[in-house]
């Protein structure tokens, strides 16, 4: 993946906390001005760990049926793997 793709998905990952209610102070990408000195993989890494404990979190708060949110994992992560990860 290039540069610009991983720098991409790491503004998309922080927004999709945000949206979530787990916004992320200081804006710290490597070319932002209070960048951190990770690099873009490194911050979408970060970003994804960050919202499976939001989204657990969620899914806990919320009482969700746990046979409902495995079959929907499941079958995104089917559809993740049929379509290569392109998706």
């Amino acid at each position: 993946m290039s540069d610009q793709n991983w720098a991409d998905l790491a503004r998309a990952s922080r927004d999709a906390l945000g949206l979530l209610g787990y916004g992320i102070e200081p804006r710290c990408l490597p070319d932002e001005p209070e960048a951190c000195g990770g690099t873009y993989a490194e911050h979408v890494a970060a970003h994804l760990a960050a919202l499976k404990a939001v989204a657990d979190h969620h899914l806990s708060h919320l009482g969700a049926p746990a046979a409902m949110a495995d079959d929907v994992y499941e079958h995104t992560a089917a559809d993740l793997e049929h379509a290569g990860g392109s998706k």
